[in-house]
């Protein structure tokens, strides 16, 4: 089957075909430089080009030759300040109140004195000043270059040097310096939608930006391809979806709460898990790490249920692991005999087994014999007699078990599985296996029983009905 190719129209398409309707004495006089009205066509064609879009995702979504899986969108943002950073952390013990400002800094910055503990990683931060004399000498200067353990040149133009309070002024060295780390959480404040910054952005404490990060949704779905930047038919910019700071994770730790964001370019690559719900639909799940072509590939095969063959095949896997056998009995046929007058003497020619329906039967019980179905059943059903499976994980327990103390004596070649060891007669140096318990059973055995049972109940046609008998009992 061809998978039908949908296309998206856009506004213009539309517009093409206001135009066709529409007569000429009418629309042009809206499309005049300067006029309006126009305006309000161009927007039902934005309109209908979104929906155009709708159609054309459920369209593709609808086959499974076209659907995909889930994806995320991605797409870039920048991040911004209006402002420089307005205060810092303290650099633990860089304080004091001896501080001079005096001459011999290059052009454009002020030199400071009679501080402690400056360091070459000092360059960058900030020194703050206060009770100056002179109100161009308070404030945050970024630190230019360092002369000592006790001086450094600050960028200040208009310094007034020396400061008449030299000795006494204030000062306080501050890192403020950020970084919004990856994983900072952005949205759209129409509609919510999130998206989780990649990498780290540096901001020095004068940066204002823009930065640009890359940033991927939270989820898969289309709803996440939002548009960015917009100029508008007059001229005007439409700013993107996404401008919000949901979680804004910066080192130090809230530094900066002013950070901003905004999306110039629309983000992109976004697709609903349309391939994996259609999959769902017929109980063929994805598997881990599964490519859509070969996911897709097994969705498209038709279930192989209903016939006694699918059956046939259905339980040779799921006994093939273990190396169990089985019987596949259809109870119409004649080798099942469910009266309890039929003849006495064997028919020639024939399957019939006069003695095969009998209470309290002296034969070998490894044949299956003396079952009885319900009048409802007998006439449309089947048995799966299977063979009783060695050991998955069985944690009874023999009470005199004799078998030597070695872990292959307690491993199953023909199913892979344990059984465990008495716990009465555990030996001290018992290293090995699985200890058993009063009342304990191979549970997992039991639900390997009960999941082929379900098997059987799902593949087997409507009204027909079915039983699993384990051989011998």
């Amino acid at each position: 089957m061809t998978t039908p190719v949908i296309i998206a129209l856009p506004q213009s398409d539309f517009l093409d075909l206001l135009d066709r309707l529409l007569p000429a004495s009418y629309l042009d006089p809206l499309k005049e430089t300067g006029a309006s009205g126009y305006e309000l066509l161009q927007a039902y064609g934005a309109m209908a080009a979104r929906a155009s879009i709708a159609v054309q995702h459920l369209g593709e979504d609808s086959y499974i030759g076209s659907a995909t899986g889930g994806s995320f969108a991605t797409g870039t943002v920048q991040l911004y300040r209006d402002r420089p950073a307005p205060a810092g952390d303290l650099i633990a013990g860089q304080i004091g109140t001896t501080a001079s400002i005096v001459a011999g800094a290059p052009v454009g910055q002020a030199r400071v004195t009679g501080l402690t503990g400056m360091t070459a990683a000092s360059v960058g931060r900030f020194l703050v000043m206060a009770n100056t004399a002179f109100v161009v000498n308070t404030g945050g200067f970024k630190i230019m270059g360092l002369n000592s353990p006790t001086s450094v040149d600050v960028r200040n133009a208009v310094a007034v040097v020396p400061d008449t309070n030299n000795g006494a002024i204030a000062w306080q060295e501050e890192y403020r310096d950020l970084v919004v780390k990856a994983g900072s959480v952005v949205t759209t404040s129409n509609g919510g939608r999130d998206y989780v910054t990649q990498a780290d952005v540096p901001f020095a404490a004068d940066d204002l930006g823009p930065f640009d990060v890359a940033v991927t949704a939270v989820a898969a779905g289309y709803e996440w391809n939002v548009p960015g930047q917009v100029t508008a038919g007059d001229g005007s910019l439409l700013e993107g979806d996404i401008d919000t700071m949901r979680r804004l994770v910066e080192d130090p730790h809230m530094l900066d709460l002013a950070i901003k964001v905004r999306n110039v370019a629309a983000t992109s690559g976004g697709r609903d898990g349309a391939l994996d719900s259609l999959g769902s639909d017929r109980g063929i799940e994805r598997l881990a790490g599964e490519l859509d072509t070969i996911y897709r590939r097994r969705v498209r095969q038709l279930p192989d249920t209903i016939s006694p063959n699918a059956v046939l095949r259905a339980v040779t896997d799921a006994l093939a692991p273990y190396g169990a056998s089985f019987k596949f009995i259809e109870t119409f046929h004649l080798t099942y005999q469910t009266c309890f007058d039929a003849p006495s003497a064997v028919i020639a020619g024939s399957l019939f087994d006069p003695d095969l329906f009998c209470y309290d039967d002296p034969r070998d019980p490894d044949v299956f014999r003396n079952r009885w179905l319900s009048e409802n059943d007998y006439r449309g059903a089947f048995i799966v007699v299977v063979d009783n499976v060695q050991p998955l994980l069985d944690l009874g327990m023999i009470m005199d078990d004799n078998a030597p103390h070695e872990p292959a004596d307690y491993a199953s070649i023909q199913s892979g599985g344990t059984r465990s060891y008495s716990a009465w007669d555990a030996p001290a140096s018992f290293a090995f296996g699985t200890v058993g318990a009063w009342g304990g059973d191979d549970y997992r055995k039991n639900s390997f029983y009960l999941g082929l049972y379900d098997i059987l109940r799902a593949i087997k046609a409507a009204g027909v009905g079915s039983a699993v008998e384990l051989k011998g009992e």
